[in-house]
């Protein structure tokens, strides 16, 4: 997963790098990689990560082509530090019409809903 997310981060990023270090990172999207963050709305693709994960679990905008999603309980519940990360690789790193949200959501296993946490 590491691989993946290396290019979204420079030098100068990394304290923020080092922040998520050791928390399990998946990537979710769709095979042809284009437009895939649009799986975040599919009860029935959530659903099935929340019975992977067993857990609640954060969903960060990587693009409009991709989310990276993060077991809650690995992280914490710092809504607003991931809400950071988010705006500086958008604001640094995508062109504005890959932007697909400046916002972290969290999904709620008990409830199957997806809300926005900061």
């Amino acid at each position: 997963m590491d691989e993946l997310l290396t290019p979204c981060w420079d030098a100068e990023q990394e304290a923020k790098k080092e922040l998520l270090k050791g928390c399990p990172m998946y990537v979710l999207g769709n095979k042809s990689r284009i437009n895939g963050a649009v799986q975040m709305c599919s009860k029935d693709v959530m659903g099935r990560v929340s019975g992977f994960f067993k857990q609640d679990f954060w969903i960060l905008p990587s693009s409009i082509h991709e989310v990276i999603l993060l077991p809650a309980g690995e992280y914490g519940e710092d809504a607003g530090e991931l809400a950071r990360i988010v705006k500086d690789v958008n604001d640094t790193q995508l062109a504005p019409e890959e932007i697909l949200s400046y916002h972290v959501y969290r999904y709620s296993r008990l409830t199957g809903e997806v809300s926005i946490a900061a």
